[in-house]
């Protein structure tokens, strides 16, 4: 198992590590790791499902079953970049005044998450079992989301 070999190259300290395979950071070009093909985004914080919900229903309330199980939903992999990557602001429509404007979002949100590499497809319709786990995730890795927000005011209409 690569994980596996990876964790007793750790364990035995930099000393253990094939020579010419470290170097420092800044010299070093990276790469994202794997191929993202497709991934779901849960949500576990109250305040940011009740944010979401703001802004997309403007009412921020939680599903009804938010208490039981985390709100997931589809992500756009072809969003997903290597630490280091130069960003863009999103751009999109917004009000200005009286004016509706196209142009670089106002508001950002900014979310520090726990991503699962799953390296074993799972059957469709059929759960995996957490004395399972281990046999489908290949590791976590820390994530740094971020999204384009309206402002409250931009929705309003101005009398």
């Amino acid at each position: 198992m690569i994980r596996t070999s990876l964790q007793s190259l750790i364990r035995g300290g930099l000393s253990s590590s094939p020579q010419n395979s470290i170097c420092p950071l800044y010299s070093a070009t990276l790469h994202l790791p794997i191929r993202v093909n497709d991934f779901t985004d849960f949500s576990c914080s109250l305040n940011h499902v009740e944010n979401a919900s703001e802004a997309i229903f403007k009412k921020r309330e939680a599903p009804p079953g938010f208490e039981y199980f985390p709100v997931g939903y589809n992500g756009r992999s072809s969003s997903i970049v290597v630490s280091g990557t130069d960003i863009r602001r999103p751009h999109g429509q917004f009000r200005d005044g009286d004016k509706i404007v196209y142009g670089a979002t106002q508001r950002m949100d900014y979310e520090l998450e726990i991503g699962a590499i799953v390296r074993k497809d799972s059957t469709l319709g059929k759960a995996v079992q957490l004395q399972d786990a281990d046999e489908y995730i290949f590791g976590l890795v820390l994530i740094n989301d971020w999204s384009g927000k309206r402002s409250r005011f931009e929705d309003e209409v101005k009398h």
